[in-house]
């Protein structure tokens, strides 16, 4: 399998792990933030064809909107470049905490974080999200389209522990 993987700057260290595993390379992704706050990224290479029917895995935390903001960015721009599949691994889902409104006029934060992800234009094989950890499991449920989710669980590591 031709495999992509990449992060975003707040994941790297979870993404050097899981390209252990994978026995896979963490790619180079440029970022560079601009005095007005605005960010340039970009995939580190000068072959206009290197995402081409690759399978491509994002690593991202969304602990906050930037980190989301650079999945968000990344994703669309791997199914723009002809990524073959696209995985985004989230060790850690912000906002699942604000999966519901307690008083009318509250934003459910998770649904349009979910809405947001789910809006990444689609690989040629699919797009999947794998979650860790859930703060509720209905929130995998909050994923629109065809996009394909899979809540994983650390529990068992921390048990044998």
């Amino acid at each position: 399998m031709d495999t992509f993987l990449a992060s975003t700057p707040t994941s790297a260290q979870f993404a050097r792990r899981l390209a252990h595993h994978l026995d896979v390379q963490v790619q180079e992704i440029e970022f560079q933030q601009f005095p007005d706050g605005e960010e340039y990224l970009r995939y580190a290479s000068d072959d206009r064809f290197h995402l081409l029917n690759r399978h491509v895995i994002l690593v991202g935390a969304t602990e906050c909107s930037r980190s989301l903001e650079q999945m968000y960015r990344l994703g669309c721009a791997a199914a723009k470049h002809g990524a073959r599949s696209l995985i985004l691994v989230i060790p850690y889902l912000g906002y699942s905490t604000m999966e519901r409104a307690a008083r009318p006029g509250e934003v459910v934060a998770m649904k349009t974080v979910a809405r947001q992800l789910s809006d990444i234009p689609r690989a040629a094989l699919g797009n999947r999200v794998l979650l860790v950890d859930l703060h509720s499991p209905g929130i995998a449920h909050y994923f629109e389209g065809d996009i394909v989710t899979l809540e994983l669980t650390a529990e068992e590591r921390f048990a044998v522990a």
